[in-house]
Protein backbone atom coordinates (compact mmCIF):
# COMPACT_ATOMS: atom_id res chain seq x y z
CA UNK A 1 0.00 0.00 0.00
CA UNK A 2 2.97 2.42 1.05
CA UNK A 3 4.63 2.01 -2.62
CA UNK A 4 1.55 2.37 -4.35
CA UNK A 5 1.30 5.96 -2.52
CA UNK A 6 4.72 6.69 -3.35
CA UNK A 7 4.19 5.88 -7.10
CA UNK A 8 0.74 7.93 -7.20
CA UNK A 9 2.55 10.81 -5.56
CA UNK A 10 5.56 10.55 -7.87
CA UNK A 11 3.00 10.52 -10.83
CA UNK A 12 1.45 13.89 -9.74
CA UNK A 13 4.77 15.62 -9.71
CA UNK A 14 6.16 14.56 -13.14
CA UNK A 15 4.31 14.30 -16.92
CA UNK A 16 2.47 10.35 -17.63
CA UNK A 17 3.93 9.32 -20.92
CA UNK A 18 2.73 6.14 -22.77
CA UNK A 19 5.19 5.13 -25.65
CA UNK A 20 2.70 5.49 -28.79
CA UNK A 21 1.88 1.45 -30.64
CA UNK A 22 4.56 0.25 -32.95
CA UNK A 23 4.03 1.37 -36.80
CA UNK A 24 1.36 -1.26 -38.24
CA UNK A 25 -0.05 -2.87 -34.93
CA UNK A 26 -3.72 -2.76 -33.89
CA UNK A 27 -5.14 -0.13 -32.18
CA UNK A 28 -5.15 -1.30 -28.59
CA UNK A 29 -5.89 0.85 -25.55
CA UNK A 30 -3.53 2.53 -23.80
CA UNK A 31 -5.04 4.07 -20.53
CA UNK A 32 -7.54 1.88 -18.78
CA UNK A 33 -9.70 3.14 -15.62
CA UNK A 34 -11.89 0.52 -14.03
CA UNK A 35 -14.02 -0.05 -11.14
CA UNK A 36 -12.63 -1.65 -8.60
CA UNK A 37 -15.39 -3.00 -7.57
CA UNK A 38 -17.05 -3.80 -10.86
CA UNK A 39 -14.16 -4.16 -12.60
CA UNK A 40 -15.99 -2.14 -15.52
CA UNK A 41 -13.98 0.18 -17.73
CA UNK A 42 -15.30 4.28 -16.71
CA UNK A 43 -12.24 6.03 -18.69
CA UNK A 44 -9.75 4.85 -21.96
CA UNK A 45 -7.55 6.13 -23.66
CA UNK A 46 -7.02 4.53 -27.06
CA UNK A 47 -3.21 4.80 -29.07
CA UNK A 48 -5.43 6.84 -31.80
CA UNK A 49 -6.64 9.12 -28.90
CA UNK A 50 -9.78 8.71 -28.97
CA UNK A 51 -11.61 8.65 -25.43
CA UNK A 52 -14.59 7.57 -23.91
CA UNK A 53 -15.89 7.64 -20.80
CA UNK A 54 -19.18 6.39 -18.47
CA UNK A 55 -19.09 10.25 -17.72
CA UNK A 56 -17.11 13.53 -17.62
CA UNK A 57 -17.35 16.23 -15.07
CA UNK A 58 -16.66 20.17 -15.90
CA UNK A 59 -17.81 21.56 -19.42
CA UNK A 60 -15.78 19.25 -21.59
CA UNK A 61 -14.84 22.51 -23.62
CA UNK A 62 -11.61 21.27 -24.49
CA UNK A 63 -12.32 17.68 -25.55
CA UNK A 64 -12.22 17.36 -29.33
CA UNK A 65 -13.94 15.13 -31.21
CA UNK A 66 -16.71 15.54 -28.12
CA UNK A 67 -20.33 17.80 -28.80
CA UNK A 68 -20.82 20.94 -26.94
CA UNK A 69 -24.45 21.78 -26.35
CA UNK A 70 -25.09 25.74 -26.74
CA UNK A 71 -28.92 25.59 -26.39
CA UNK A 72 -30.79 27.18 -28.89
CA UNK A 73 -29.18 28.78 -32.45
CA UNK A 74 -28.49 32.51 -32.16
CA UNK A 75 -27.60 34.02 -35.21
CA UNK A 76 -25.35 36.43 -32.41
CA UNK A 77 -23.37 33.86 -31.19
CA UNK A 78 -20.41 32.63 -32.65
CA UNK A 79 -20.18 28.88 -32.98
CA UNK A 80 -16.88 26.24 -32.56
CA UNK A 81 -16.32 23.23 -34.49
CA UNK A 82 -18.52 20.11 -32.27
CA UNK A 83 -20.80 22.97 -31.10
CA UNK A 84 -24.72 21.85 -31.03
CA UNK A 85 -27.78 24.05 -31.01
CA UNK A 86 -31.20 22.96 -31.21
CA UNK A 87 -33.15 24.93 -34.39
CA UNK A 88 -36.21 23.95 -35.75
CA UNK A 89 -37.39 21.02 -33.53
CA UNK A 90 -34.15 19.24 -34.64
CA UNK A 91 -30.28 19.11 -33.42
CA UNK A 92 -27.26 19.98 -35.50
CA UNK A 93 -23.51 19.47 -34.92
CA UNK A 94 -21.43 22.40 -36.22
CA UNK A 95 -18.50 21.16 -38.94
CA UNK A 96 -17.30 24.66 -38.59
CA UNK A 97 -16.29 27.10 -36.84
CA UNK A 98 -19.63 29.92 -38.03
CA UNK A 99 -21.59 33.42 -36.57
CA UNK A 100 -24.81 33.94 -38.37
CA UNK A 101 -24.86 30.47 -40.31
CA UNK A 102 -28.39 29.08 -40.45
CA UNK A 103 -28.47 25.31 -39.29
CA UNK A 104 -30.96 24.31 -42.15
CA UNK A 105 -30.11 25.72 -44.99
CA UNK A 106 -26.36 26.21 -44.07
CA UNK A 107 -24.40 22.75 -45.46
CA UNK A 108 -21.31 23.52 -44.83
CA UNK A 109 -21.20 24.97 -41.55
CA UNK A 110 -23.61 22.31 -40.07
CA UNK A 111 -25.38 18.96 -39.97
CA UNK A 112 -28.16 16.96 -38.81
CA UNK A 113 -27.76 15.14 -35.36
CA UNK A 114 -31.19 14.41 -34.75
CA UNK A 115 -34.31 14.97 -36.79
CA UNK A 116 -37.19 16.40 -36.01
CA UNK A 117 -40.39 13.92 -36.61
CA UNK A 118 -43.21 14.24 -37.67
CA UNK A 119 -46.26 15.95 -35.74
CA UNK A 120 -48.35 13.80 -33.77
CA UNK A 121 -52.15 14.14 -34.10
CA UNK A 122 -53.40 17.28 -31.95
CA UNK A 123 -54.06 17.09 -28.95
CA UNK A 124 -55.82 19.91 -26.67
CA UNK A 125 -54.30 23.06 -26.65
CA UNK A 126 -52.18 23.50 -23.24
CA UNK A 127 -51.95 27.05 -21.60
CA UNK A 128 -49.80 29.51 -23.49
CA UNK A 129 -46.46 29.61 -21.28
CA UNK A 130 -44.95 32.45 -20.02
CA UNK A 131 -42.93 34.79 -22.57
CA UNK A 132 -39.14 34.25 -22.92
CA UNK A 133 -36.62 37.25 -22.49
CA UNK A 134 -35.94 38.89 -25.82
CA UNK A 135 -33.00 37.17 -27.84
CA UNK A 136 -29.99 39.22 -28.72
CA UNK A 137 -30.30 41.28 -31.73
CA UNK A 138 -29.27 40.03 -35.07
CA UNK A 139 -26.29 42.08 -36.88
CA UNK A 140 -27.42 45.22 -39.20
CA UNK A 141 -27.83 44.31 -42.27
CA UNK A 142 -25.68 46.01 -45.43
CA UNK A 143 -27.33 49.39 -46.17
CA UNK A 144 -28.21 49.56 -50.12
CA UNK A 145 -26.82 52.14 -52.43
CA UNK A 146 -28.91 55.45 -52.67
CA UNK A 147 -30.99 55.61 -55.32
CA UNK A 148 -30.99 58.76 -58.05
CA UNK A 149 -31.47 61.84 -57.07
CA UNK A 150 -35.35 63.20 -57.87
CA UNK A 151 -36.37 66.20 -59.69
CA UNK A 152 -36.51 69.18 -57.73
CA UNK A 153 -40.08 70.36 -57.12
CA UNK A 154 -41.07 73.97 -58.61
CA UNK A 155 -40.48 76.94 -56.46
CA UNK A 156 -43.11 78.85 -58.44
CA UNK A 157 -45.70 80.89 -56.59
CA UNK A 158 -49.33 80.84 -57.66
CA UNK A 159 -48.54 84.06 -59.36
CA UNK A 160 -45.52 82.72 -61.04
CA UNK A 161 -47.25 80.20 -63.06
CA UNK A 162 -49.85 82.36 -63.74
CA UNK A 163 -47.07 84.97 -64.65
CA UNK A 164 -45.40 82.37 -67.08
CA UNK A 165 -48.63 81.21 -68.79
CA UNK A 166 -49.92 84.52 -70.10
CA UNK A 167 -45.93 85.36 -71.30
CA UNK A 168 -46.70 84.65 -74.97
CA UNK A 169 -44.72 81.64 -76.11
CA UNK A 170 -44.72 80.25 -79.75
CA UNK A 171 -46.61 77.17 -80.01
CA UNK A 172 -47.47 76.68 -76.43
CA UNK A 173 -50.60 75.06 -75.72
CA UNK A 174 -52.85 74.98 -72.63
CA UNK A 175 -55.05 71.64 -72.54
CA UNK A 176 -57.55 70.37 -70.40
CA UNK A 177 -58.70 67.19 -71.76
CA UNK A 178 -62.11 65.45 -70.96
CA UNK A 179 -61.42 61.75 -69.46
CA UNK A 180 -62.75 58.66 -71.12
CA UNK A 181 -66.37 58.38 -69.78
CA UNK A 182 -66.61 62.04 -68.47
CA UNK A 183 -69.95 63.74 -69.23
CA UNK A 184 -69.12 66.13 -71.58
CA UNK A 185 -70.87 69.32 -69.34
CA UNK A 186 -68.02 69.06 -66.57
CA UNK A 187 -66.56 72.00 -66.27
CA UNK A 188 -62.85 72.25 -67.37
CA UNK A 189 -61.80 75.51 -66.48
CA UNK A 190 -64.28 77.90 -64.12
CA UNK A 191 -63.94 81.30 -62.51
CA UNK A 192 -65.48 80.83 -59.07
CA UNK A 193 -67.31 82.99 -56.71
CA UNK A 194 -65.56 83.57 -53.24
CA UNK A 195 -68.80 81.33 -51.90
CA UNK A 196 -67.42 78.65 -54.63
CA UNK A 197 -70.04 79.04 -57.19
CA UNK A 198 -69.22 78.48 -60.96
CA UNK A 199 -69.53 82.36 -62.67
CA UNK A 200 -67.96 81.41 -65.76
CA UNK A 201 -66.80 77.85 -66.82
CA UNK A 202 -66.16 76.10 -69.92
CA UNK A 203 -67.06 72.51 -71.01
CA UNK A 204 -65.14 70.01 -73.09
CA UNK A 205 -68.41 69.72 -75.65
CA UNK A 206 -67.73 73.74 -76.79
CA UNK A 207 -69.90 75.39 -73.91
CA UNK A 208 -69.17 78.67 -72.18
CA UNK A 209 -71.45 79.30 -69.35
CA UNK A 210 -72.14 82.94 -67.59
CA UNK A 211 -73.73 81.84 -64.79
CA UNK A 212 -75.47 84.71 -62.51
CA UNK A 213 -78.53 84.05 -60.23
CA UNK A 214 -80.16 86.87 -58.81
CA UNK A 215 -77.61 89.74 -60.99
CA UNK A 216 -78.02 90.43 -64.58
CA UNK A 217 -74.99 88.51 -66.08
CA UNK A 218 -72.89 91.26 -68.75
CA UNK A 219 -70.55 89.86 -71.11
CA UNK A 220 -68.69 93.17 -72.36
CA UNK A 221 -66.58 93.19 -75.88
CA UNK A 222 -64.20 95.92 -75.75
CA UNK A 223 -62.31 97.39 -79.09
CA UNK A 224 -59.97 100.32 -79.58
CA UNK A 225 -58.59 100.58 -82.90
CA UNK A 226 -58.69 102.86 -85.91
CA UNK A 227 -60.15 101.08 -88.34
CA UNK A 228 -63.39 101.76 -88.85
CA UNK A 229 -65.14 98.43 -89.90
CA UNK A 230 -63.74 96.87 -86.76
CA UNK A 231 -65.74 96.32 -83.43
CA UNK A 232 -66.54 93.83 -80.73
CA UNK A 233 -67.75 90.34 -82.81
CA UNK A 234 -69.36 87.58 -81.69
CA UNK A 235 -69.26 84.98 -83.99
CA UNK A 236 -70.95 81.59 -85.07
CA UNK A 237 -69.89 78.71 -87.72
CA UNK A 238 -71.59 76.29 -89.05
CA UNK A 239 -70.27 73.43 -91.09
CA UNK A 240 -71.40 69.90 -91.37
CA UNK A 241 -69.08 66.72 -91.31
CA UNK A 242 -66.69 66.96 -88.20
CA UNK A 243 -64.17 69.46 -86.64
CA UNK A 244 -61.75 67.66 -88.17
CA UNK A 245 -63.17 66.91 -91.91
CA UNK A 246 -65.93 69.80 -92.38
CA UNK A 247 -68.33 69.53 -95.07
CA UNK A 248 -70.52 72.53 -96.73
CA UNK A 249 -73.31 74.13 -94.94
CA UNK A 250 -76.85 73.07 -96.41
CA UNK A 251 -79.64 75.23 -96.84
CA UNK A 252 -81.39 75.52 -93.75
CA UNK A 253 -78.59 75.18 -91.66
CA UNK A 254 -78.61 77.78 -88.64
CA UNK A 255 -75.61 79.29 -88.41
CA UNK A 256 -75.74 81.26 -85.26
CA UNK A 257 -78.12 81.49 -82.46
CA UNK A 258 -79.19 83.84 -79.56
CA UNK A 259 -81.37 82.99 -77.01
CA UNK A 260 -83.23 84.10 -74.16
CA UNK A 261 -84.35 81.41 -71.59
CA UNK A 262 -86.95 82.21 -68.47
CA UNK A 263 -87.08 80.48 -65.07
CA UNK A 264 -89.92 79.54 -63.29
CA UNK A 265 -90.63 77.69 -60.21
CA UNK A 266 -88.48 76.85 -57.40
CA UNK A 267 -86.48 73.98 -58.42
CA UNK A 268 -83.22 75.75 -57.65
CA UNK A 269 -80.32 76.58 -59.72
CA UNK A 270 -79.95 73.45 -62.08
CA UNK A 271 -83.47 73.18 -62.45
CA UNK A 272 -86.67 74.61 -63.57
CA UNK A 273 -85.47 76.20 -66.66
CA UNK A 274 -87.73 77.22 -69.44
CA UNK A 275 -87.08 76.28 -73.06
CA UNK A 276 -85.74 79.64 -75.33
CA UNK A 277 -88.68 81.76 -75.03
CA UNK A 278 -86.82 84.48 -77.45
CA UNK A 279 -84.60 83.76 -79.96
CA UNK A 280 -82.74 85.26 -82.99
CA UNK A 281 -82.00 82.91 -85.87
CA UNK A 282 -79.59 83.34 -89.02
CA UNK A 283 -80.58 79.99 -91.02
CA UNK A 284 -78.51 79.83 -94.61
CA UNK A 285 -80.67 80.10 -97.61
CA UNK A 286 -78.54 77.73 -100.03
CA UNK A 287 -76.02 75.23 -99.68
CA UNK A 288 -73.41 76.90 -99.24
CA UNK A 289 -70.40 77.42 -101.80
CA UNK A 290 -67.03 79.90 -102.42
CA UNK A 291 -69.88 81.85 -104.82
CA UNK A 292 -72.89 80.93 -102.78
CA UNK A 293 -73.21 81.92 -99.11
CA UNK A 294 -77.40 83.44 -98.92
CA UNK A 295 -78.58 83.46 -95.30
CA UNK A 296 -81.53 85.16 -93.42
CA UNK A 297 -82.33 86.76 -90.12
CA UNK A 298 -85.34 85.20 -88.44
CA UNK A 299 -86.35 86.95 -84.86
CA UNK A 300 -88.60 84.63 -82.74
CA UNK A 301 -90.80 85.28 -79.56
CA UNK A 302 -93.17 83.64 -78.09
CA UNK A 303 -96.78 84.96 -76.94
CA UNK A 304 -98.09 85.81 -73.75
CA UNK A 305 -100.27 83.13 -72.32
CA UNK A 306 -98.39 80.40 -74.55
CA UNK A 307 -95.07 78.44 -74.13
CA UNK A 308 -94.29 77.92 -77.88
CA UNK A 309 -92.26 80.32 -79.73
CA UNK A 310 -92.84 81.25 -83.75
CA UNK A 311 -91.03 83.36 -85.70
CA UNK A 312 -92.86 87.02 -86.02
CA UNK A 313 -89.85 88.90 -88.43
CA UNK A 314 -87.56 87.98 -90.73
CA UNK A 315 -84.88 90.22 -93.03
CA UNK A 316 -83.93 88.04 -95.97
CA UNK A 317 -80.64 87.83 -97.90
CA UNK A 318 -82.40 89.70 -100.99
CA UNK A 319 -82.80 92.29 -98.00
CA UNK A 320 -86.76 92.01 -97.96
CA UNK A 321 -88.44 92.92 -94.47
CA UNK A 322 -91.10 90.10 -93.56
CA UNK A 323 -93.61 90.79 -90.19
CA UNK A 324 -95.67 87.65 -89.72
CA UNK A 325 -94.28 86.18 -93.32
CA UNK A 326 -91.39 83.73 -92.94
CA UNK A 327 -90.92 84.41 -97.08
CA UNK A 328 -91.45 88.22 -98.26
CA UNK A 329 -91.10 89.11 -101.77
CA UNK A 330 -91.49 92.83 -101.31
CA UNK A 331 -88.87 95.25 -99.28
CA UNK A 332 -91.55 95.67 -96.69
CA UNK A 333 -94.92 92.52 -96.48
CA UNK A 334 -96.65 92.87 -93.04
CA UNK A 335 -99.08 90.03 -92.68
CA UNK A 336 -101.57 91.90 -90.85
CA UNK A 337 -102.10 95.59 -90.45
CA UNK A 338 -100.02 98.73 -90.41
CA UNK A 339 -101.04 101.22 -88.13
CA UNK A 340 -99.50 105.14 -88.12
CA UNK A 341 -99.93 106.91 -84.70
CA UNK A 342 -98.29 109.86 -85.17
CA UNK A 343 -98.83 112.27 -82.33
CA UNK A 344 -95.67 114.27 -82.63
CA UNK A 345 -95.49 117.85 -83.94
CA UNK A 346 -95.55 117.37 -88.36
CA UNK A 347 -91.88 118.00 -90.14
CA UNK A 348 -91.39 120.05 -92.87
CA UNK A 349 -91.43 118.64 -96.48
CA UNK A 350 -88.22 118.23 -97.97
CA UNK A 351 -86.43 115.93 -99.31
CA UNK A 352 -84.93 114.01 -96.39
CA UNK A 353 -88.54 113.11 -95.65
CA UNK A 354 -90.25 112.82 -98.90
CA UNK A 355 -92.17 109.50 -99.06
CA UNK A 356 -93.22 109.80 -95.25
CA UNK A 357 -97.13 109.23 -94.91
CA UNK A 358 -98.49 110.98 -91.78
CA UNK A 359 -101.65 110.53 -89.56
CA UNK A 360 -102.43 113.31 -87.52
CA UNK A 361 -105.00 112.78 -85.18
CA UNK A 362 -107.51 115.56 -84.40
CA UNK A 363 -109.68 115.95 -81.65
CA UNK A 364 -113.15 115.46 -81.08
CA UNK A 365 -115.56 116.69 -83.47
CA UNK A 366 -112.72 116.89 -86.15
CA UNK A 367 -111.89 114.50 -88.44
CA UNK A 368 -107.97 112.97 -88.83
CA UNK A 369 -106.44 113.72 -92.09
CA UNK A 370 -103.95 111.07 -94.03
CA UNK A 371 -100.49 113.25 -95.57
CA UNK A 372 -98.21 112.21 -97.40
CA UNK A 373 -94.39 114.51 -98.22
CA UNK A 374 -94.59 114.59 -102.34
CA UNK A 375 -92.58 117.04 -104.86
CA UNK A 376 -94.85 118.88 -107.40
CA UNK A 377 -94.52 119.73 -110.78
CA UNK A 378 -92.56 122.92 -109.45
CA UNK A 379 -90.03 121.10 -107.54
CA UNK A 380 -91.61 122.27 -104.32
CA UNK A 381 -91.89 119.69 -101.45
CA UNK A 382 -95.49 119.69 -100.25
CA UNK A 383 -97.89 117.70 -97.61
CA UNK A 384 -100.75 116.61 -100.16
CA UNK A 385 -103.43 115.09 -98.33
CA UNK A 386 -105.14 111.81 -98.97
CA UNK A 387 -107.78 111.73 -96.62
Amino acid sequence: MKSRKIMMAALCAVPLSVLPVVAGAVETDRITVEDPSTGAVKFKVTSEGNVTAGQYTGDGALLSNVAHFKGTWSSATVYAKDDCVFYGGSTYIALAASTNAQPDISATSWTVMAQKGADGAAGAAGATGATGATGPQGPQGIQGPQGPQGPAGSPDTQTDILNKIKTQTSGAVLTMQQASGELGTNNKLSIKDPAGVDKIAFTPDGVLRVDSYGISPQMILTSATDTAGQAPTFIGRKARGTLTVPTATQAGDNLFTLSGIGYYGTGGAGGNWLTASTAIFMPARENFTSTAKGADVAFLTTAPGTTSRSEKFRITGEGNVGVGVTTPAQKLEVNGGVRLNTATAKPTCSSTVRGTFWVAQQGTGVADTVEVCVKDATDAYVWKSVW
